[in-house]
């Protein structure tokens, strides 16, 4: 060491400089190192703890799950041998009451097993070694029965055949209760007023815009489907009264229809009974031209009469219509009988037409079932 020292001292400032740097940097190095190492197993022995705590956590949990799962199955199981235990009593005092039940039935019904056996042995050809004496060996006999299912298999096919049939028409029929759908009005019409027109309403076409709404928030997909309607008009709510005749569909595959009649009615749009349209009476013009009639008439008497003369004698009033005047009353006669004519007429035209509401097409209504309704489905 004294040798390295001495050494040491001889060397330049600059090289002992540099000495002591890489002195220095040897030792961080080599306590960085020593901090890594202790740093590294530091973070093995907190995984190895950690991991030893999973362990015993998975391990305990699953002690716990299966204690929990143990102790569920053990109420089950008391759960199940009393319900057994009861059962089996259940079944005890069930078999008593049968064996009394048929000790009773065996006795009442002895006399009608004896009529029954004798009818058995007269409907079936003799047993042979018996000598057809069918009264002493009753007891050998056994009462008829089909044996191999020679006479059941095509019964219960019929009927196997036959519940097949109305379970597809019960698939085949849908329920349709009281319900509402929007619907679009394809056809305008003209309303008659008059007394009578409820026997002879106009038709109408109803095309459903929407799926029909069903009780309880349920909703039919009726969309597309058409309805016929018939309607007539009243003058007191100015609105048309229609009532429903029939509801008809088709599949988009068309081969099977829906066709039935319906009960119901239509609502327009602010909710009320009927839909609104707007009164229209074209008589005015024929009233007024029956009122002109009626005056030329009225001319036409005027003239005839100033052409007449009147005469008072013993026997009353008389009139005559002198030589002169007799062109002035035919054409006052003339005028009088053809005004009469016209007027009755244009009356007669003003009676026919009656009072209508009018009811354009495309109009956005809603229609309401008011009674079930079983829509069969038919194929076409």
């Amino acid at each position: 060491m004294n040798k390295f020292k001495e050494k040491y001292k001889k060397l330049e400032k600059t090289t002992q400089l540099r000495i002591k740097q890489a002195i220095i940097v040897i030792v961080v190095a080599i306590v960085l190192l020593l901090s890594y190492a202790n740093k590294t197993k530091e973070k093995e022995q907190k995984v190895a703890q950690e991991n030893t705590k999973k362990d015993f956590v998975i391990n305990t949990d699953s002690v716990l799950f299966e204690d929990d799962i143990s102790d569920a199955l053990d109420e089950k199981l008391r759960e199940s041998q009393e319900i057994i235990k009861q059962q089996t009593k259940d079944i005890e005092q069930l078999k008593e009451l049968f064996l009394l039940q048929t000790q009773d039935n065996q006795q009442a019904n002895s006399k009608e097993k004896e009529v029954e056996t004798k009818k058995s042995i007269q409907s079936f050809p003799p047993i042979p070694g018996m000598n057809n004496d069918y009264s002493q060996n009753t007891d050998l006999l056994i009462q008829p029965r089909w044996i191999g299912g020679i006479v059941h298999e095509e019964y219960e096919a019929e009927e196997e055949i036959a519940k097949s049939k109305q379970d597809s028409q019960k698939k085949r029929i849908i329920k349709l209760p009281p319900s509402f759908m929007k619907g679009f009005l394809l056809t305008g019409m003209d309303a008659m007023t008059i007394e009578g027109s409820n026997d002879t309403p106009e038709p109408m076409m109803i095309r459903v815009q929407a799926p029909a709404m069903l009780p309880n928030d349920v909703k039919a997909n009726l969309k597309g489907c058409f309805v016929v309607a018939e309607g007539y008009g009243n003058l007191a709510t100015h609105r048309v009264d229609a009532r429903l005749r029939s509801l008809s569909c088709i599949n988009l595959k068309g081969n099977s229809v829906i066709f039935e009649k319906i009960k119901g009615y239509v609502q327009d749009g602010d909710g009320k009974r009927g839909i609104k349209g707007v009164p229209v009476h074209r008589a005015g013009a024929l009233i007024a031209r029956s009122m002109i009639a009626g005056a030329f008439e009225g001319i036409g008497n005027a003239i005839t009469g100033s052409a007449q003369t009147t005469s008072i004698s013993a026997l009353g009033n008389t009139n005559s219509t002198p030589s002169s005047n007799l062109s002035k009353a035919a054409l006052g006669g003339g005028i009088s009988a053809g005004a009469k004519d016209v007027r009755s007429l244009f009356l007669q035209l003003a009676k026919q037409s009656s009072p209508i509401i009018e009811i354009g097409a495309a109009k956005k209504i809603s229609v309401v079932i008011t009674e079930l309704v079983e829509l069969k489905i038919q194929e076409l």
